[in-house]
């Protein structure tokens, strides 16, 4: 896994600003999100995008330092779209509480956990950070960096750290 923030082109940000404030009500804004996304994600199955947009009440904080969980300094609004690849289910047999009896299972469509992440805006130091994405791929081996040149619009600006380089 890393997690990484991303600066992305002004542009762009304001394009995910706009989707964020609409609430992803705006149609075409989403329709633009998801053309992107199609057309530079790689995986050779089916899968599921996600898109959330949600507000959190950042607690207020004293200047002891002791949170106010009933006062809000801020509303954090941010938009939160996960890649899941989209599975079949294996074959086999099932139980069944009804007849209590044991059945053959019929192949369902699983949803798997995300491939790939963003979060927009990033939230650093209790506030909405604009200007940055925070950015999650599930297999570092399998890097995406045309998702985050064309969908993003964003350049990694940290080395990324795995257990190899530790072992050199």
């Amino acid at each position: 896994e890393i997690s990484c923030s991303l600066v992305g082109s002004e542009m762009c940000i304001r394009d995910r600003l706009e989707l964020r404030d609409s609430e992803l009500k705006d149609e075409n804004k989403l329709n633009e999100l998801y053309d992107k996304i199609i057309a530079n994600y790689y995986y050779p199955g089916n899968y599921l995008i996600l898109v959330i947009n949600q507000a959190y009440d950042v607690p207020g904080i004293t200047a002891d330092n002791i949170a106010m969980e009933d006062a809000s300094d801020e509303v954090y609004n941010y938009i939160l779209c996960c890649i899941c690849p989209v599975t079949l289910s294996k074959p086999g047999l099932g139980y069944f509480e009804n007849d209590k009896t044991f059945h053959n299972q019929v192949q369902s469509h699983m949803v798997d956990n995300p491939d790939i992440a963003f979060l927009f805006p990033a939230f650093n130091n209790r506030s909405a950070d604009d200007e940055k994405i925070l950015y999650h791929c599930k297999d570092i081996d399998d890097f995406q960096q045309n998702f985050l040149t064309y969908v993003l619009s964003c350049e990694i600006p940290c080395l990324l750290y795995t257990s190899d380089a530790a072992d050199e």
